[in-house]
């Protein structure tokens, strides 16, 4: 049999007949088929246009989802002809992708099973105990003078987590900290930098398909940018010259869209950052403010250790800013929406800070705290604005951004409304406490599933990550929570613009199907 579909025996054929259904291809796994039926398993009208006499003339739109790479329908042996190279090659940049997502959410699972150990009591008592036993000499004084350089660092740092070692080992070199006191915070700080350093990683990780892909992209887009403007070409419909060079080289390189299961990670992985940076806050200001000694010293290493503190709180503003660059960059509306929610966290914070720094007047931090609010109130209202517009109003996408953005976002703005009556008491406390941040971490992290042994991921046809739980089957039509593409199909049945992109095992089986939220507020912000 030479002919799948048409059921055509390799006798029946005539050797001298120049068409597709007459042509013969040999597999490396030695079964032979026509050219037709090879081109029907191989799906090769997703990547090529026919004309009316069936010749393949132009390439097509490429395919959304995930492809699958053609097979032997007789073996199962990869077909590698080729004739069907744009076919595997594109295949194989799926699978690609597949891969570097699976190796993100196993490392993410890892760095989660950390908060399982951590126990920020014990900590905070730990690094007390610790400084408790250092003695600081006054002449620390003379080092207060030297301008730190972390909070620059800030400026020109890349979009990415700030990196472990100024929130660690090189703490010392960019706040005059004795080495003592260096060392007690390594110490106490220990499974937090190691959890760190490891999520860090999937943050910054950019695959090299990916990295190959966009070089090729930009080279193509640039030739034909060129080609616009010798032939002088007026594009209609206000199209820019760069938009059509760009799409046309997305087209010829057969990628419908850019890659985005890899960048979902990437987020969460800022996410996670942010909350282990809650909890350093939270471990060196519960030491530093336990600690019983009354010398200048101790006075004067406080005073640094508050500015230690500050430029946390500030990294985490400038990590939300750039995990909200990236959302936007993928159009991932509703992790754009949770990012927001940290960063509106994070300029509370800030603000809160700096009340119990005196660096500033009264008159400065009430100006302070009524531009933070107004900011505050402005941010909530253009960004639900913005998610419910892009997800075209519909009821589910309202009720949603109402619970988990509006109605916590109108939370931090009673804390901030609440800072200007506590200054007006004479109160300047800085203390970030669990209950500030819980709310909010649950609330940006709800609904991001802790893989079950259940769930299988399938991918929308915009590239965006979704999962399906317990069985594994859609049982009525929905959309992508992300960009509002149709998902599921019904009768247990995928929409078929939707494929599995990666298969979940048994690594959570611990937790269950618990979110994220529910997971590290229980673990890592338990009281």
């Amino acid at each position: 049999m030479v002919d799948i579909v048409g059921g055509t025996k390799l006798s029946e054929m005539h050797p001298h007949n120049k068409k597709l259904d007459s042509m013969f291809i040999t597999l490396s796994c030695k079964h032979v088929f026509t050219v037709a039926a090879l081109d029907a398993i191989c799906e090769l009208r997703k990547y090529y246009t026919q004309d009316e006499d069936g010749r393949w003339v132009d390439f097509a739109p490429p395919p959304k989802g995930f492809q699958q790479a053609p097979i032997c329908p007789l073996c199962g042996c990869p077909v590698n002809s080729l004739r069907y190279g744009r076919v595997f090659k594109r295949a194989n940049l799926d699978l690609s992708e597949q891969n570097i997502a699976n190796s993100s959410r196993r490392s993410i699972q890892a760095v989660l099973r950390h908060f399982e150990l951590f126990d920020a009591e014990s900590a905070i008592k730990n690094f007390k105990m610790l400084l408790g036993r250092i003695t600081f000499p006054d002449a620390q004084e003379q080092q207060v003078a030297k301008e730190t350089q972390a909070p620059h660092i800030l400026d020109t740092a890349p979009p990415l987590p700030v990196g472990v070692e100024l929130l660690g080992d090189q703490v010392g070199s960019h706040f005059p900290l004795p080495a003592e006191a260096v060392t007690a915070w390594g110490k106490a700080a220990e499974t937090l930098l190691l959890a760190y350093e490891q999520v860090v990683k999937v943050a910054e990780n950019r695959p090299a398909h990916v990295q190959a892909c966009e070089a090729a992209v930009i080279g193509l887009s640039h030739r034909y940018l060129e080609e616009f403007k010798h032939r002088r070409e007026i594009l209609k419909g206000g199209i820019k010259p760069h938009e059509k060079a760009l799409d046309q080289a997305m087209r010829h390189c057969g990628l419908p869209a850019p890659f985005r299961a890899a960048t979902r990670f990437r987020v969460e992985a800022f996410w996670i950052t942010i909350g282990i940076r809650f909890l350093m806050i939270e471990v060196a200001l519960g030491g530093i403010e336990s600690v019983k000694d009354y010398s200048e010293g101790f006075k004067i290493a406080r005073a640094v250790w508050m500015d230690f503190i500050g430029f946390l709180i500030s990294s985490v503003e400038h990590d939300a800013r750039n995990a909200i660059q990236l959302s936007q960059e993928s159009q991932s509306h509703r992790q754009v929406v949770k990012t927001t929610l940290l960063l509106l966290e994070a300029q509370y914070a800030t603000a809160r800070h700096a009340a119990g720094v005196p660096k500033e007047t009264v008159e400065g931090l009430r100006s302070r705290y009524r531009n933070g609010l107004t900011l505050a109130k402005r941010t909530i209202a253009e960004t639900s604005q913005a998610y419910r517009h892009a997800m075209t109003g519909r009821q589910e996408d309202q009720e949603w951004v109402d619970k988990h953005f509006v109605q916590p976002g109108n939370g931090i703005v009673d804390k901030w409304e609440g800072l200007d009556e506590r200054l007006s008491r004479g109160v300047f406390h800085s203390a970030i406490s669990n209950g500030d941040n819980n709310a909010i971490l649950e609330a940006s992290m709800a609904n991001t599933p802790v893989y079950s042994v259940r769930e299988q991921f399938f991918q929308c046809p915009n590239g965006h990550v979704y999962v399906i739980a317990e069985c594994g089957g859609s049982m009525e039509r929905s959309r992508c929570p992300e960009c509002g593409a149709m998902t599921s199909g019904d009768s247990q049945t995928p929409d078929r613009s939707n494929v599995i992109a990666i298969e979940s095992k048994a690594p959570a089986k611990e937790r269950g199907s618990q979110s994220w939220g529910q997971w590290l507020r229980s673990s890592m912000f338990s009281s």
